[in-house]
């Protein structure tokens, strides 16, 4: 048996090693002219080591016997046979600002820490900053944020032999030269390449599968891409923009051949080619075609990549019959391409949109069927003119279609089931008819357009949402029930001295929109499930009274408006009931506004009356914020805050009117802002509550007088 000294002697130097070792468990060996790494015995007994960061102090780091060699092209500085865990630190091995000559090869690092995509600087299990004439050769950089990164500045680089798995970038280049990416195994990861604003690379012989983000992303000048296998995933580039110019000449300078595969299929690359036909696409992976014309693409069946077929710059093909699925960045993409046939397709399962243009003029797409785009539109067509889009069936998309420009026609199209707009327009000019649309219908998106583009359009009411008409009326007077029978959507631009009522409006992004309208009655309708059951924009002097809005996203929403009466409504289950932005002269008195996050919210401007409301059961029963309102006579019950003042630009809620409110069961009756407060005599109240309300009451009864007078 051991002695008692003896075993509390073999404790202690239990203990003292333990302790030793728990000091550089994690401490990353730092080598620059202020931080001098002095426990070279590890590194030379050990091939597990710590994190390396060297920042152009090589003599430190010979020393310190990380590093064999003299740094000269036959002597190059060689760091190898490393097992590196970050441990969730920002890296394995960084090495900055060097022009030696280098070369890191077999080593094994793993566990950097999560990231972002803006993560540009110092997260990757190698790292190279302002960094020239360095091989990395057959090492394992996986289960880290980048696998491999080349930030800024980086020169004369080649990336050989290396495995990487597990990643969210496989391999990260931002801003180089120059760069070798060959014989690499990149499995497993988000993107497997990604090269961002490169100039002269190659990639070649490379083994990208699986990366869910995307194979082989680039943008930049002078890439050549060969011999590169790619499964479940393929290849991609993006363009610049120089302010709002698209910088296309750069696709000029890319060499990319055939030798690429896509599950086995060759990637097909032209470039100044017409006259292509179906031999030149046999059995594709992907298609791309830069400046060519008079060509066939046709019964082609691509799926399982980054992106389908791809076009810039080319006029008049045919593009035909094909079949598009399971796509990452696009289906069917053009962009500066005119005079182009796209009909009769099918993309199915793509993420991004299924047929896209971009800067396109004349070209004509039919006939197409369109699903399950998970984020984007079945078709966007921004900055495109004169287009004919129609017949086509699009199905359970992000968007069902979108087009931005002027003079298209938008015929015959069937939207079902899209998550968000059916059928989106913006411009002038544009010709709707014979669309067909379940859930969310149109819109008709504002760019501060003016009333003559807003109403330039031509949409008549053979275009139906959930089977009923959409009505469309520009510098109109005197509608009335007749001009809007069973409408299931109602879009009034420049109009004046009309009734809107009794109808039932529901699963559209808009039910009633009015832009630039005076004199509108809208009362006793029901809105239930919209984006917006009631909207308007630079409108004045109309009545929304006595309609009944529930389980939309706004009820009713008001922008730079004036002198408009809401009143006697009832909105419930919405997202926020009563929405007034940027509106002033509003009277807002008698609604019921209860069970929503928001119940009435009145934001920027001022001079507003809120009186006589039922605010009931909401996380904000009245929020404020502006100048000079008046909050008079309100039930507020039963809500998280009862009225919620904020404050604007730092002025404090003094202006406001707030009294004779009745407060019942709200866990804040009365909240404001930091700095808020109200102050100033009840006489003052109650005189500037008087006076705002007889000053309404004129307004209304003039208007009113006018308006009848005008009908006659």
């Amino acid at each position: 048996m051991k002695s008692p000294q003896k075993l509390n002697c073999l404790i202690l130097i239990t203990l003292g090693i333990v302790f030793v070792l728990s000091l550089n468990i994690h401490n990353p060996l730092i080598l620059n002219p202020d931080n001098k790494y002095t426990n070279n015995k590890i590194l030379k007994t050990s091939r597990i080591s710590d994190s390396i960061y060297i920042n152009n102090n090589w003599t430190d780091a010979k020393n310190a016997g990380i590093v064999t060699g003299s740094g000269i092209r036959s002597d190059p500085y060689i760091i190898e046979d490393l097992i590196i865990d970050a441990n969730g630190s920002d890296y394995g091995i960084k090495i900055m600002e060097s022009n030696e000559s280098l070369i890191i090869k077999n080593c094994t690092i793993s566990n950097t820490r999560n990231g972002s995509f803006w993560s540009y600087f110092g997260i990757g299990g190698i790292i190279l900053t302002s960094v020239n004439n360095t091989q990395l050769i057959n090492n394992n950089c996986s289960l880290n944020f980048k696998g491999i990164h080349l930030d800024i500045g980086c020169r004369n680089i080649t990336i050989n032999g290396n495995y990487l798995k597990g990643n969210r970038y496989g391999i990260y280049s931002d801003r180089c030269k120059s760069i070798n990416i060959t014989g690499n195994t990149i499995y497993n990861n988000g993107h497997g390449i990604f090269l961002g604003e490169c100039v002269n690379v190659i990639i070649a012989a490379n083994t990208v599968n699986n990366s869910t983000d995307g194979g082989i992303n680039f943008y930049g000048n002078n890439y050549d891409i060969f011999e590169n296998v790619m499964i479940n995933c393929g290849l991609h580039f993006e363009l610049l923009y120089l302010g709002d110019e698209i910088l296309i000449e750069d696709i000029f300078s890319y060499k990319i051949d055939n030798t690429n595969l896509v599950n086995g299929r060759p990637i097909y690359f032209y470039k100044n080619k017409s006259n292509l036909g179906p031999s030149n696409f046999t059995n594709a992976g992907q298609v791309f075609l830069v400046n060519c014309s008079d060509s066939i693409i046709s019964n082609l069946n691509i799926s399982n990549a980054d992106a389908g077929i791809s076009v810039y710059l080319s006029n008049k093909l045919n593009i035909s019959e094909n079949t598009v699925n399971n796509i990452l960045h696009g289906g069917i993409s053009l962009m500066n391409s005119h005079y182009n046939n796209i009909t009769r397709n099918t993309v199915n399962n793509i993420e991004s949109n299924g047929i896209y243009l971009d800067n396109c003029d004349h070209n004509n797409i039919s006939d197409n069927i369109i699903s399950n785009t998970t984020y984007y539109w079945g078709i966007w067509l921004p900055f495109c003119d004169y287009n004919d889009i129609s017949g086509n069936f699009i199905n359970n998309c992000g968007g069902g279609m979108s087009i931005e420009g002027v003079g298209n026609i938008i015929s015959g199209n069937t939207l079902n089931n899209n998550h968000e707009s059916g059928l989106s327009i913006e411009g002038e000019n544009n010709v709707l008819s014979g669309n067909i649309m379940d859930k969310w219908g149109l819109e008709i998106r504002w760019d501060w357009d003016t009333p003559e583009r807003l109403g330039s359009h031509n949409i008549d009411d053979s275009n139906l949402l959930n089977g009923k008409p959409i009505y469309y009326y520009t510098n109109e007077n005197n509608l009335g029930s007749k001009d809007f029978t069973n409408a299931s959507q109602i879009f009034l631009f420049n109009c004046i001295n009309s009734l809107i009522s009794d109808l039932n409006i529901s699963y559209c992004t808009i039910g009633i929109t009015l832009y630039f309208c005076e004199n509108i009655i809208i009362s006793g309708n029901n809105l239930n499930n919209n984006d917006y059951g009631i909207k308007l924009r630079e409108s004045f002097y109309n009545d929304i009274i006595g309609n009944s809005l529930s389980n939309n996203d706004i009820g009713i929403h008001t922008w730079d408006c004036e002198n408009n009466d809401i009143v006697g409504n009832t909105v419930n289950n919405n997202t926020v009931g009563l929405d007034i932005l940027f509106s002033s002269l509003i009277y807002i008195s008698g609604n019921i506004a209860n069970d929503n996050e928001i119940g009435i919210s009145v934001a920027l401007w001022g001079d507003n009356i809120i009186s006589g409301n039922t605010v009931n059961n909401n996380q904000i029963g009245i929020y404020i914020i502006g100048e000079y309102f008046t909050i008079i006579g309100n039930n507020v019950s039963n809500n998280e805050y009862g009225i919620f003042v904020d404050f604007l630009y730092g002025k404090c809620s003094h202006t406001h009117m707030i009294i004779d409110n009745v407060f019942y069961n709200n866990i804040h009756d009365y909240y404001e802002e930091k700095w808020c407060q109200i102050s100033g005599s009840i006489v003052g109240y109650y005189v500037f509550a008087i006076l705002s309300i007889l000053v309404f009451m004129s307004f209304s009864l003039i208007r009113k007088l006018k308006s009848r007078l005008e009908r006659g």
